[in-house]
C-alpha cells in the first residue's frame, strides 16, 4: 500500500524535486525514506524531527568559536543540512521562522547562507512529514514552505489484513545499494534531454486549467515544474517522450494544495490522461444512480427507461474494453463493468415482467 509513495521518492530523487508525505506517526514515512536514501551509495542522508524550540543550530550546523573570534558569524555545517544530499524534516511545520528562512532558499536555489554569504549545497530531494497542512490563518512563510513540496502524498495506516500480517512476519530488510550519486545525476540528466512536445504541453496545460476550474490554485511555477516531473517519469518508464496516457498519473499527487482536493484534481487528471478510464468511472456512477432509483421504488415505465439506460452504458464498456489489448487493465475494468451491468439489467428485466 506504498507503491505510489514509493514511485515519487524516486522520481523526485531523478527530477530533483521535495515531497511532503502527510499522515499520522506510525506509518514508515521516515522508514521509507531512509531505505531509499541509504540506496543511494555516496549520498549523505540527515534527518530530524522539529518542535517549537528546533534552533537553527540543530539543523544547519554550531556557530564556529573561531570564525567568532574574527568577527564572523559562521556556522560549521559538517553533518548537517546544507552538507546533505537527501534529506528527512518530521513535522516540519513546526519550524521557527530563523529556521524556515533557511529552509526556502536551500530548497528553492539550493544555497545556504552563511554569515550572509551564499554556499551552494549539494541536496538533491528533501523530504517532509506532517500530521496536516498549515491552515490559511497560518504564516505565510509557513505556506509558502508547503507550496515548495511538488508531490504530496497521504499515508495511513494499513488497511488490507493480508498486508498487515506481511508486517508481522516479515523481516526487516537491509537496503542495498542500487546506484551512486553519479548514476543519479546522469539519470537527471537524461530526463532533461526527454521530448517535452506540444501535445504534452497542450496536454499539462488543458489539466492544469481543469484543475482551477474545481478551484485549485496552480501557480505557473508549480506548472513548470510539473513538465521536470513528467520528463522523468517518462524516463522512468523507459520512454523518450513524455506521452500523456502513460506518463500523466502521476500529476494526481502534484496538483492538490488540500487533502480534500484529491479526488477532483484525480478525475481532472484523468480525464486528459486517459479519457477511457475517466469515461468507466462515469459510467460506473451512472449505473450506481439508475440502481439507486430502482431500489427506491418507481412504475414499469420509469423501470423499462433504466433498463434502456443499462443498456448504452453496456454498449458503450464494450466499446471501449474493444479499443484496448487483451490483458490491459483497462480492458479488464470495462469488461467487469459491462458483467456486472447485464447482471443488474437482467434482475431490472425480470422485475419490469412481473409486474406486467
Amino acid at each position: 500500500e506504498r507503491e505510489e509513495v514509493a514511485e515519487g521518492v524516486v522520481l523526485a530523487l531523478v527530477a530533483r524535486q521535495h515531497v511532503l508525505l502527510l499522515g499520522p506517526p506510525g506509518t514508515a514515512k521516515s522508514a521509507l525514506i531512509e531505505f531509499a536514501a541509504r540506496q543511494v551509495s555516496g549520498a549523505s542522508y540527515f534527518r530530524w524531527l522539529l518542535t517549537k524550540f528546533t534552533t537553527p543550530e540543530e539543523l544547519f550546523g554550531p556557530v564556529s568559536l573561531e570564525a567568532l573570534q574574527c568577527d564572523s558569524y559562521r556556522r560549521r555545517t559538517d553533518g548537517k543540512l546544507p552538507e546533505a544530499h537527501v534529506a528527512f524534516v518530521d513535522e516540519v511545520f513546526k519550524a521557527s521562522s530563523a529556521v524556515l528562512n533557511a529552509l526556502l532558499s536551500i530548497m528553492n536555489e539550493r544555497v545556504f547562507f552563511n554569515d550572509g554569504e551564499p554556499v551552494r549545497v549539494p541536496l538533491v530531494s528533501l523530504f517532509a512529514a506532517s500530521n496536516e497542512l498549515p491552515g490559511v490563518d497560518e504564516e505565510a512563510a509557513l505556506r509558502a514552505l508547503a507550496d515548495r513540496f511538488l508531490l504530496r502524498y497521504v499515508v495511513g495506516y494499513l488497511k488490507s489484513p493480508r498486508n498487515k500480517i506481511c508486517l508481522l512476519l516479515q523481516e526487516e530488510p537491509e537496503p542495498q545499494p542500487v546506484l551512486s550519486l553519479t548514476d543519479l545525476n546522469r539519470l537527471h540528466e537524461a530526463a532533461g534531454r526527454v521530448a517535452f512536445g506540444k501535445d504534452a504541453a497542450e496536454a499539462l496545460v488543458a489539466v492544469v486549467e481543469a484543475v482551477r476550474r474545481e478551484g485549485v490554485e496552480v501557480s505557473d511555477r508549480r506548472m513548470k515544474q510539473c513538465a521536470v516531473l513528467l520528463k522523468a517519469k517518462a524516463l522512468l518508464e523507459g520512454g523518450d517522450e513524455v506521452l500523456p496516457g502513460r506518463d500523466f498519473a502521476v500529476l494526481q499527487h502534484a496538483l492538490w494544495t488540500s487533502p480534500e482536493q484529491r479526488d477532483a484534481v484525480a478525475k481532472a487528471v484523468a480525464k486528459v490522461a486517459s479519457p477511457d478510464e475517466a469515461e468507466l468511472d462515469e459510467l460506473a456512477h451512472a449505473v450506481r444512480e439508475v440502481l439507486d432509483a430502482w431500489a427506491t421504488g418507481g412504475d414499469t415505465r420509469k423501470k423499462v427507461s433504466a433498463v434502456r439506460r443499462l443498456s448504452a452504458a453496456a454498449e458503450r464498456g464494450r466499446k471501449i474494453a474493444a479499443k484496448h489489448a487483451e490483458g490491459t487493465s483497462i480492458r479488464s475494468r470495462a469488461e467487469r463493468l459491462v458483467a456486472e451491468i447485464e447482471e443488474h439489467k437482467k434482475l431490472l428485466m425480470e422485475d419490469v415482467l412481473a409486474h406486467l
